[in-house]
């Protein structure tokens, strides 16, 4: 009960202007025949017990938000019967109940990840069998609700107290955000290391390349400056031309990949007739073919087909096809066509009866500066600069090929 000095009226005055918190306790008097007498009553200030109580509650809902908002929890019990004190957020690390029975948080079954189990569980049998002051420190996972997994960082002391009994004090925090905070940096720096190994390998690749038809022109054209015969001039001339157009094809294809790589490149976007522009392409294929043992065919669709895109790029693609066809068929057809898919894409493709590609090199035709053929024309470049406009475009790219029969290379386009 609560006295309060200030309403005290007609006893006796006190210079206590606050209340107490007193302790009474009674008991029934009897004599010896058991007839009750009066009541023994005692009382006893326990303001101060009260005061402590009030503050310690205070200071643990203090504690509690502090631990709630930074995910830190804290227990302290004995290791032997694992009585003590756990707060809420303790729980909440591993992924329990709050007060939750003991038995649940060390036995098999708790949700710590099975190899940070095998750490923790070894500790603790050491330091119940040890007289020393034992610590545990370690990043552990934590498995959640749908297979979702957690990272906390637990520091554990066991030591023992005056009465010999084994104390076990355990702090633990989350650390989930650090983690993946960690491995997005990991993955970063992977990355740009990767970006540069890839922009050293360009570079090199890139001297090798424009450094084969600069040799090329600059020794035809000494020989074309000396040589008095017509016939031998000819073929300088020929090679010299060749070969200035190989490195302006190259230097063409090095500029626009650097384009799409620093997201420069433009994309201007339009309505236009797609089997108008694959028309073209087959007449121009057809010229390209003249004096060749090469047919070109034409797959005309059976209706026409209005696409939403870049008419310039797509007709950029469609010509890197049709002269990768050309360097890997001597002889027999080339078709261009297209065909409607079963969604609103419809493909386009440029069909040859070259050599064709081995199945475990399908993937590696579209890389950067690969040939599968060094003797073969081309800079490379090509299939890698196809892949990246259509990707860039939303679409799809790839082939269909077996060796000795021909390839087939197509690509998608929304409707």
């Amino acid at each position: 009960m609560k006295y309060y000095f200030t309403k005290s009226e007609g006893f006796y005055s006190s210079l206590e202007k606050e209340s107490k918190d007193i302790v009474i306790k009674g008991k029934p008097v009897y004599d010896t025949y058991g007839r009750f007498l009066y009541y023994f009553l005692t009382n006893s200030d326990d303001t101060k017990t009260f005061k402590s109580i009030f503050q310690y509650e205070d200071f643990k809902s203090f504690f509690d938000i502090i631990s709630s908002y930074s995910h830190v929890g804290f227990a302290q019990y004995a290791l032997e019967h694992k009585s003590g004190f756990f707060m809420e957020q303790w729980y909440k690390n591993y992924n329990l109940p709050f007060l939750s029975p003991f038995y649940l948080q060390y036995n098999p079954n708790r949700n710590i990840h099975p190899h940070d189990k095998i750490s923790m569980t070894h500790f603790f049998r050491k330091a119940a069998a040890s007289d020393n002051e034992e610590h545990f420190s370690k990043d552990i996972r934590i498995l959640c609700d749908g297979g979702q997994t957690r990272w906390i960082h637990t520091y554990i002391i066991v030591k023992k107290n005056n009465t010999g009994k084994r104390i076990v004090t355990e702090l633990n925090f989350d650390i989930t955000d650090t983690k993946r905070t960690s491995q997005n940096l990991l993955e970063a720096k992977q990355k740009a290391q990767a970006a540069n190994m890839l922009k050293t390998a360009f570079l090199a690749n890139m001297s090798h390349r424009i450094r084969t038809p600069l040799n090329a022109i600059v020794g035809f054209s000494n020989i074309l400056a000396s040589s008095q015969d017509r016939e031998e001039k000819e073929h300088c001339l020929s090679v010299i031309e060749t070969n200035n157009a190989i490195l302006l094809k190259l230097v063409s294809n090095i500029l626009d990949i650097s384009k799409i790589d620093a997201g420069t490149m433009d994309f201007h976007y339009g309505e236009f007739d797609i089997n108008t522009l694959l028309y073209e392409k087959y007449i121009e294929t057809c010229q390209k073919a003249k004096g060749t043992n090469l047919e070109v065919f034409y797959d005309k669709p059976p209706k026409t087909y209005i696409v939403h895109s870049d008419r310039q790029k797509i007709s950029q693609v469609i010509d890197m096809l049709t002269e990768n066809s050309f360097a890997f068929t001597s002889s027999g057809s080339i078709t261009i066509g297209l065909k409607k898919g079963k969604s609103r894409n419809i493909f386009v493709y440029v069909s040859d009866t070259g050599c064709g590609i081995p199945e475990d090199k399908t993937d590696a035709v579209f890389q950067r500066f690969v040939k599968l053929d060094e003797y073969s024309d081309g800079t490379g470049l090509g299939l890698s600069l196809c892949m990246a406009i259509i990707e860039k475009m939303g679409g799809r790219i790839g082939v269909f090929s077996k060796p000795g029969e021909g390839s087939t290379f197509w690509f998608t386009i929304r409707i």
